[in-house]
């Protein structure tokens, strides 16, 4: 089964990763997808940012959560799939690519995790939907 222990995601670090069906590590740019096989399906951003070329999660049976550090860099964040992914970092992600909204959902807490309130931000939205959580205090 899947583990909830947290894939800790890193720049020229662990072999954490695959290509071609071999270990590697993940660089600036590379392209990077999440889907149904990983092990885990918490993923830790250990650095203060990862800028991946074009990210992708890909996935229906588990929910994806990410925390940790920065998506930055100018690619794109695709959302595929009938599974929630839910970005809950406390910093801004400041990525410039375009936000697509396929399948599934796409969970946030604050405008600050898809990049502020732009209105430069380039979206699509199938069959997909945002959620926005709200904290209420007293």
């Amino acid at each position: 089964g899947a583990s909830s222990e947290a894939s800790h995601w890193d720049v020229a670090g662990a072999l954490n990763w695959t290509a071609a069906g071999a270990p590697d590590r993940f660089y600036a740019g590379d392209a990077v997808r999440f889907d149904d096989s990983a092990s885990s399906f918490v993923v830790d951003i250990r650095e203060t940012s990862v800028a991946p070329g074009n990210l992708v999660f890909d996935h229906t049976v588990n929910d994806y959560v990410v925390s940790g550090g920065a998506l930055a860099g100018s690619g794109s964040l695709t959302k595929l799939g009938g599974g929630t992914l839910t970005l809950a970092q406390t910093v801004t992600n400041t990525f410039s690519g375009p936000l697509s909204l396929v399948g599934g959902t796409l969970s946030i807490s604050s405008l600050n995790q898809i990049g502020g309130a732009s209105s430069t931000r380039a979206t699509a939205k199938a069959s997909a939907s945002a959620r926005m959580r709200a904290t209420c205090t007293r």
